[in-house]
């Protein structure tokens, strides 16, 4: 738990400098978040903070140092992931005992009882990180920056490994404290949906097969139109029912593709019949959108797509 004095240390520094605490309702003040949400975590150089592909469920804001935030993918044999090994012989055994291994390390933090059912990211060291990293693409966050809020918010995997470039203290927020930053502050919510088109949104739209084929150029337009919006309530308390909204109906004008990126919906047709379930990667429209481009003849949506959660 954070002390008075962290708590405002903290609200004096950026982002939360910025935020507007008007639009917090007194049951949930953003000291409140910090306080029941939030702890320290200090890093030393090397530390893998976060892994690329693990599921996340906390974000990060820079206190102190710095971190490398990584554009190309590091190998498994750097992030504590070893591939399956064929059975050697005994000669192969032999052989290797004359060879000469790099420092590859990594070591395994040990959570003390007041860590333990908190995170379920193991910090990982890399030995030599500097030259680890020396040809990959990177990019340097510092102090007052955010990452790992993409995952948390959004129940995705990790879309980037974060390693420390320096001894680092980072505030973990956890996804009900991230949740509820992005619910009140506007300021927090605009910052987050610009960190997703610049670190995540190029990722997401290669990743999907409907867009495989598209050259840089091509990418380029998609990536300038995209438009980022949340529907729903993550974490929603309520039961799937209660907490259904239907952001398009059967006969709305056909104006893009609705593409998710995170959660589920259902596309339903006359009289509310449920035709299929959506998920992420899963999108809706494509064939109006696609009759529309062929043809002078306007359809309207064939049916209506509503959000679950």
């Amino acid at each position: 738990m954070l002390s008075t004095e962290e708590i405002r240390l903290i609200l004096n520094s950026s982002p939360f400098a910025e935020i507007d605490q008007s639009f917090f309702p007194l049951s949930r003040s953003l000291q409140d978040i910090l306080l029941k949400e939030c702890r320290i975590r200090k890093y030393q150089k090397g530390d893998i903070v976060i892994r690329e592909g693990d599921f996340g469920t906390s974000a990060f804001v820079l206190l102190e140092g710095s971190v490398h935030y990584m554009l190309d993918t590091l190998p498994n044999k750097f992030l504590g992931r070893h591939a399956k090994k064929n059975k050697k012989t005994a000669f192969s055994y032999f052989i290797d005992l004359f060879k000469k291994h790099p420092g590859n390390e990594y070591r395994e933090s040990i959570a003390s009882d007041n860590d333990l059912g908190k995170r379920a990211e193991p910090q990982i060291f890399i030995n030599k990180i500097d030259q680890v990293l020396s040809n990959l693409q990177k990019t340097l966050l510092e102090k007052g920056e955010i990452f790992g809020e993409i995952s948390a918010y959004g129940r995705d995997p990790r879309p980037a490994t974060v390693v420390a470039n320096e001894n680092t203290i980072l505030l973990e927020i956890f996804w009900q404290g991230v949740r509820d930053l992005r619910k009140f502050s506007p300021e927090i919510k605009e910052l987050f949906d610009s960190f997703y088109r610049s670190r995540s949104l190029e990722k997401n739209i290669r990743r999907n097969k409907l867009f495989a084929n598209l050259n840089d150029a091509e990418l380029s337009v998609i990536m300038k139109e995209a438009i980022l919006e949340t529907e729903g309530e993550l974490y929603n308390d309520e039961s799937l029912a209660q907490s259904e909204k239907q952001i398009i109906k059967q006969g709305d004008y056909v104006n893009g593709l609705v593409i998710i990126r995170s959660g589920f919906a259902k596309i339903t047709g006359d009289n509310g019949q449920t035709i299929r379930y959506l998920s992420r990667g899963d999108f809706f429209g494509l064939q109006e959108l696609t009759h529309n481009w062929r043809t002078a003849q306007r359809l309207s949506h064939q049916n209506s797509l509503t959000v679950l959660g």
